[in-house]
């Protein structure tokens, strides 16, 4: 029966009247694409960018989340700021979630090496259950009757960015603002059919490396999240890019979690990159792993000047 699998698998993670998780959309390539969970991360970068991310998590297990995002920044050069806009989509078995928000960014010069953006980001988030595509024994069940019920909010995130030529580091939380629904129909219980918002709070940091006259690169980088009523969730990966073309590595998820990555460069202008993440945990006897994908496209100003290709 669809999504049956799914439904056992949240009952045996907590009990059934109180089920916590991470809420915001997970990417494996992080790195390559902050400016999804912090909005100051558009003001590192001279160049207008655009990016788009893929990702089908748990393969092979049905209803497993798909997501879908696309960002783009544009930088004002002579005001020290950027501006940018985000759109995500995830979708869990008869769940989606989509959001649209506009962002902005403004850098400071803390010393000449040294600089520190501030970002800000706001816009709306819609929530839809279309619940006619659960099965169920229980035909008379009053929620499953509604069909399809959408609920919708405001949704504001803010994120500080401190960087150089060489390191980074990035604190956000992509939802200041949190809201609770109810997808139960009357005469249910809403405490057990609420979806509540939580806020996110997370910490990236990396330093790039340099071998070779900076034909070879090394970027360790974490990634710390934490989410009210669960415990830290922390990505540790490590990267090595190849002659400013070819980027590979590779890391680990909290305990049980593996993934490995690779990039090309086409150009200065465009990139290309495919991750794939697999369990050792009990997930993978109903899973095949997680494929995602991201292609970027920068467009410089100046197309006459040499740029440095970005490895963060």
């Amino acid at each position: 029966m669809k999504y049956i699998r799914i439904l056992l698998l949240l009952i045996c993670l907590q009990p059934l009247t109180s089920i916590w998780g991470q809420q915001e959309t997970q990417f494996t390539q992080y790195t390559f694409n902050q400016g999804l969970i912090n909005p100051a991360y558009m003001g590192s970068i001279d160049y207008t960018n655009l990016q788009l991310s893929n990702r089908n998590q748990w393969l092979g297990f049905p209803g497993a989340p798909k997501s879908n995002a696309i960002t783009v920044a544009y930088p004002f050069k002579y005001f020290s700021s950027a501006v940018g806009i985000t759109a995500m989509q995830d979708k869990v078995g008869p769940l989606s979630n989509t959001m649209l928000t506009l962002g902005y960014s403004y850098t400071i010069n803390v010393s000449s090496k040294l600089r520190l953006a501030m970002g800000l980001r706001g816009g709306a988030n819609l929530y839809s259950a279309n619940l006619d595509k659960l099965q169920t024994n229980d035909s008379n069940d009053g929620v499953l009757q509604q069909g399809t019920v959408q609920h919708s909010s405001f949704t504001v995130g803010a994120g500080l960015f401190l960087y150089s030529s060489k390191w980074y580091i990035g604190v956000s939380v992509p939802k200041l603002v949190t809201n609770s629904f109810s997808f139960s129909g009357n005469g249910v219980d809403d405490d057990v059919f609420n979806l509540k918002e939580r806020n996110h709070l997370y910490l990236i940091s990396g330093y790039v490396f340099s071998f070779s006259g900076e034909n070879v690169k090394l970027k360790p980088s974490v990634c710390l999240k934490k989410v009210q009523n669960v415990d830290p969730t922390i990505d540790i990966s490590l990267a090595t890019m190849l002659y400013n073309t070819f980027s590979i590595g590779g890391g680990i998820r909290n305990p049980d979690t593996f993934f490995a990555f690779l990039q090309i460069a086409a150009g200065k202008n465009v990139k290309v990159g495919y991750a794939y993440d697999f369990s050792k945990s009990q997930l993978s006897n109903f899973s095949n792993g997680s494929h995602e994908i991201i292609l970027g496209l920068n467009l410089y100003r100046d197309a006459t000047k040499i740029h440095s290709p970005r490895f963060f």
